[in-house]
Parts: C-alpha cells; structure tokens; sequence
C-alpha cells in the first residue's frame, strides 16, 4: 500500500475545511423580533445531516429568488394547525404564556405595540415571540388560526417570531428542504 502524499493531505484537509465552512448573513427585515433585530448579523452553518428540529431558525432560498431567515416550527411529516398564533403540533397545543404587554418600539419608523410570549415546542425549545396588539390595516395581520395541514417529507413548516406580520409557511406553504442554506448559529446583535 501506498503512503499518503503531501498533495493528498492538502486535498483532504481542504475539503474538510470547505464543507464545514459557516456563511455570514445580515438580517433585512422586523420578522424575527424580538430575537433577531433589522441590522442583526448572523452566522449560518449547513447541517451535515441535513435535518432540523423545532425552534431552529433556519436560513433558504424563496420563491422569488431572496434568502429568508425563519424559525422551523413543523418538521417532515408532522401535522400543524394554528390557534391564536400558537402552534398546535400533531395534535398538541405547544405550552406558552405571556411575558409581557404594552412593549413599544418602532417597525419601519412607526410606532407598534405588542405582547411578548414564551413558546415551548415539543423538543423543550423554549422561543420569545411577539404579537401585535396595534395593527391598523387588518390585511397586514397574518393568519392567526388555521385548521391543521399535513407536512410532507423532506419539507419543513416555518414562522416568524413576530407572528401577526410575517409572510411565511402560511402564505408559501412548507419549505423544501434543497432550498435551506443552514441554521443559524449566532447571531451578533447590531
């Protein structure tokens, strides 16, 4: 048997570095409040497994061709119905209970007001979400219930921390798993 060659080590430790590179991303919209801030900086890591759990927040290609950044609430073959923005998992309401009221901050330089709430996942994720309490143009308000649907293999159910404004899986429906880029494994605050 042949020794490794110098050229051989290089290859590989090469690859090893490259396939575990983490990609930086900046955070372009209020979504993901009060967790990810417009401005936040974040590092992405693509999973070796390709799987995801409850609470991650996860970094894909849309539609339209832009990267999102949401949290996977849904996994493969899970059911997921919606009641008062929390979310009902195969069946089972997760736990939640609510932090605080009257939270004020600015969106896009106009004042909001809105309830902070602690969600629990199944898996024992515990998650900081917030809901609108002020929104003036009822169709900017995301759909807070909806009926349970199935989620199909190799496919993931994602939401928005900021839940009664986030255009997510219940406007484009479950992701793909071939359009996740990582999840996201820091965030450094603006």
């Amino acid at each position: 048997m042949k020794p490794i060659s110098a050229i051989n080590y290089i290859i590989i430790f090469l690859f090893i570095l490259l396939s575990s590179c983490k990609n930086i991303g900046i955070q372009e919209s209020y979504t993901m409040l009060p967790n990810i801030n417009y401005g936040d900086k974040f590092i992405i890591e693509k999973k070796a497994d390709n799987r995801y759990d409850y609470g991650d927040v996860i970094v894909f290609d849309s539609e339209k061709g832009f990267m999102l950044l949401f949290r996977v609430v849904g996994l493969p073959g899970d059911s997921i119905a919606m009641n008062d923005y929390i979310c009902i998992i195969n069946g089972k309401k997760n736990k939640w209970e609510k932090i605080a009221e009257n939270i004020t901050f600015e969106i896009m330089e106009l004042p909001t007001t809105c309830e902070e709430r602690e969600e629990e996942f199944p898996n024992g994720v515990k998650v900081r979400l917030y809901k609108e309490t002020d929104i003036l143009d009822e169709q900017s308000i995301a759909f807070p219930s909806f009926e349970a649907e199935y989620i199909p293999e190799g496919h993931y159910f994602v939401l928005g921390d900021t839940r009664t404004s986030s255009m997510d899986s219940r406007y484009s429906g479950p992701i793909p798993l071939k359009n996740i880029k990582g999840k996201v494994v820091k965030v450094i605050k603006e």
